[in-house]
């Protein structure tokens, strides 16, 4: 108990850390409109440190006493919304601007908010909405989890999906306090939020003009971060009012609420959920809420061809009854076969497909670096959501999605229809939407078994009666067992509250002067990094101390080393650690040594970067030795102990990193023992493992053919459109020159119809007595726009020629 006392008055009120606030300014949104005050993000994000000392002393004030009354001030700007008239209220979105100093304090504020709700585990398990590891993809697939589970036990399920009327908008904040007080919430944090909910003014600017404040009494702050944890708080108990119905079950993100229930019997289910809906109109009643009839609705899921009749009314209401609705951005279907869902999205695909096509021409437009941004940030994503649900789909469903991509690689190469498939991935590096698919659903299943989620029994594999309803785990199952992946021990995700520092130690990414490691031969590299130590950390004054990691392969039997003049460690890290683990598991050790009494100033001598980052930083991270580490930093810096991380190149003949990276295989040479895999360790993993799948494929399927040597070596991405289509065609031996067309069976002969003396494919356009003059022309230019020249050459006399 006095443990916890402890605890919550660090999180009620603590003041602030520097390290708090740091964090808040890294999460702050750059080019966005200032609010009342005038003040611009990015002049928070460029202060020095003596200036964040200020804001944090500002802060801090404000935390101990009250909301400045201009931080509860916003200027609303009224946007139409899209396709609708501008002669109505409701057709414009309204976007908030208010103080960035407001919202810096509010990211301070709601990390402490979290942290108590998180540990405490205030919020329901059913909730996802804006919290850490949870989204909406996770929601559905527990749904479709459930309903597929009663397929196989040959039950029927109803699910009312129910739209709240401006829910944000009609927030009791009397209410909301309530509730907080009852959750145990006080001191700073308590009082801070209920500041900030009182006495809060907004005014209306359109165009030029601009109304007067006027005084809003009810509602979360629109645009405010606070706002969706507020009413998360807010309609959390729900869930177990809702719940104490026999048979019913619910899912929440954020305002979106599914109530369902399922039995073998309709008319049973049918009475559960009316029951729930009476239920529901009282929690709506007593909490000033409201729920639109009209909007909301209910679906079957069954596997039964008979369509019974259902009635489910709120307020007495009937709701109307839907075959397709969409849940968080999925559209549902009765039997889950996800084919409603597929062919949404090959309609949004092919809208943005024809976007993509205005980008480009065959001899004209955006270079192929340009065009695979664009059919990655703008067109995949449309075709990706929910890629990881539809893994269970038929083939013949998911061959729609993987035709739109092929159509999309077709516009980018401009290649012709007869180009193998893999030919245009490999010069693109757009990897098949399969293995996107999978990979996608092996890292959400294994996130959601390692975040504290209490309901979700339903992972448990149960017996799959009917083969065309396999579920979402057994399919993972079966992709984990066709790559031979073992995931078994698991890193359960940290509570990063149990993790904050007070210090965090100095980072050098760079030696005194920037390097290229890639060019610079390794003497010269070495003398470099000499210079650097030699400067910053002179011997008298520093204990230099080396660390490295190795694993004998990217995802097996790692090990970690340290080495400096007063010890050295060897030790295993795991039989499926990566390298970057080694890195920090080295940095962990070498932390360990200097708590056992050595006092001054320690550099570590590290190559890796990204070790460097995640112990050095105070970004969030889910690898428990990373968290584990910057508290042994926090420790020795409160000590007295000045320590900097260095970065240094690695393999330059630098003795003690020599010495490190000698430890650090001999450690991965060791007996490994099966230590726990934390979320991101995995992720690599998947990634890896998959990638490495793709590559082997592209290798084994371009053995011998005319495009082998893409896979290697393919084009440059930067060429001229024009350069690049011609040389990709090519390359692959479909160009549509006179061989190519033959061998499609456009042509009667493969002689080339210019000069009558060969075979006319790509090489023989180079010795074409009909094209001699082009290549003589152009014999100085570089081999790629040669190339391209004299084919489109040849493609327009080709075209010339009479018709035969």
């Amino acid at each position: 108990p006095t443990c916890q006392m402890k605890w919550e008055n660090s999180i009620f009120n603590e003041e602030f850390t520097l390290q708090e606030l740091v964090l808040a300014i890294g999460k702050l949104k750059q080019r966005k409109s200032p609010g009342p005050d005038g003040i611009w993000t990015e002049m928070i994000i460029h202060l020095r440190p003596l200036a964040r000392s200020t804001v944090l002393k500002f802060m801090n004030l404000v935390w101990r006493t009250h909301i400045p009354s201009e931080w509860r001030k916003a200027d609303i700007v009224p946007i139409p919304k899209k396709g609708k008239q501008s002669n109505k209220p409701e057709n414009f979105r309204p976007i908030a601007l208010t103080s960035i100093f407001c919202k810096l304090y509010e990211r301070m504020v709601l990390e402490r908010l979290h942290d108590y709700l998180e540990i405490r585990h205030i919020i329901s398990d059913k909730q996802a909405g804006f919290r850490k590891h949870r989204n909406t993809t996770e929601h559905v697939t527990y749904l479709s989890q459930e309903l597929k589970n009663a397929f196989h036990r040959k039950q029927s399920s109803i699910v009312v999906f129910v739209d709240l009327k401006t829910a944000f908008d009609r927030v009791s904040r009397e209410i909301l306090l309530q509730k907080m007080r009852h959750l145990g919430m006080d001191g700073n944090l308590y009082r801070t939020i209920r500041s900030f909910l009182t006495q809060r003014f907004i005014r209306v600017k359109y165009g030029d003009a601009i109304s007067p404040y006027k005084q809003t009494r009810q509602g979360v702050p629109q645009g405010s971060v606070l706002s969706p944890t507020l009413f998360n708080i807010l309609i959390n108990d729900v869930v177990d009012t809702l719940e104490c119905i026999p048979g019913v079950k619910t899912l929440l993100y954020a305002d979106d609420l599914a109530i369902w229930a399922t039995s073998s019997h309709i008319k049973a289910v049918e009475e559960c959920l009316n029951d729930a809906m009476r239920v529901l109109e009282l929690w709506m009643q007593e909490n000033h809420l409201e729920v639109n009839p009209s909007k909301s609705e209910y679906q079957l899921f069954s596997l039964s061809t008979r369509i019974p009749e259902i009635s489910i009314k709120f307020k007495n209401v009937e709701l109307p009854r839907t075959e397709s609705a969409t849940y968080l951005g999925i559209k549902l279907d009765k039997k889950l076969t996800w084919t409603k869902h597929i062919a949404k999205q090959v309609d949004q695909g092919e809208n943005r497909l024809a976007i993509l096509r205005r980008l480009a021409g065959i001899k004209w437009g955006a270079r192929q670096d340009l065009l695979v941004m664009a059919y990655k940030t703008y067109m995949r994503p449309a075709i990706e959501y929910g890629r990881e649900l539809i893994i269970t789909s038929s083939d013949s469903s998911l061959k729609a999605l993987d035709v739109l991509q092929n159509k999309a690689l077709r516009v980018i190469t401009g290649a012709p229809r007869s180009t193998p498939i893999m030919a245009m991935e490999v010069q693109t590096g757009i990897e098949p939407l399969q293995y996107r698919r999978e990979a996608a659903a092996v890292k959400l299943l294994e996130r959601i078994k390692r975040i504290d989620v209490k309901h979700w029994t339903c992972l448990e594999t149960s017996a799959q009666r009917l083969k065309t309803q396999q579920s979402f785990t057994v399919t993972v199952d079966e992709i984990l067992s066709g790559h031979g992946l073992e995931l078994n021990s698991r890193q359960p995700v940290p509570q990063l509250s149990r993790y904050r520092c007070q210090n965090l130690a100095e980072i050098n990414l760079e030696l005194t002067c920037p390097v290229d490691k890639e060019t610079l031969p390794s003497w010269e590299l070495k003398q470099l990094t000499l210079k650097t130590i030699a400067q910053r950390f002179p011997p008298c004054d520093w204990l230099h101390v080396y660390t490295d990691g190795s694993a004998a392969s990217a995802n097996s039997n790692a090990g970690a080393g340290v080495y400096s003049h007063r010890f050295s460690i060897s030790a295993p890290v795991g039989s499926k650690g990566t390298n970057f683990e080694g890195e920090v598991r080295a940095i962990s050790l070498a932390l360990d040594q200097l708590h056992t009494g050595y006092a001054g100033s320690v550099v570590l001598l590290i190559d890796s970067r990204a070790a460097i980052l995640a112990v050095g930083s105070g970004d969030p991270n889910d690898n428990a030795e990373v968290l584990e580490s910057r508290l042994k930093v926090d420790g020795l810096i409160r000590r007295g102990l000045r320590l900097v991380l260095q970065w240094v190149p690695s393999h330059c003949g630098l003795f003690g990193n020599e010495e490190a990276d000698r430890l650090a295989k001999l450690g991965a040479s060791m007996e490994q023992p099966d230590t726990p895999l934390s979320l991101s360790s995995v992720k690599r993993i998947v990634e890896t493992t998959f990638k490495t799948h793709v590559s082997l494929e592209q290798k084994r399927l371009a053995e011998g053919k005319r495009w082998e040597a893409l896979v290697t070596n393919p084009l440059p991405g930067t060429l001229k459109r024009e350069t690049m289509v011609a040389c990709f065609r090519m390359l692959t031996g479909h160009d549509y020159l006179q061989a190519h067309l033959h061998r499609i069976g456009v042509k009667e002969s493969p002689i080339c119809p210019l000069c009558r003396e060969g075979v006319m494919d790509g090489q023989h356009l180079f010795v074409c007595p009909a094209l001699t003059d082009v290549a003589r022309g152009n014999a100085t230019l570089e081999r790629n726009d040669k190339t391209a020249i004299i084919y489109w050459t040849a493609r327009s006399r080709m075209a010339n020629l009479p018709s035969t």
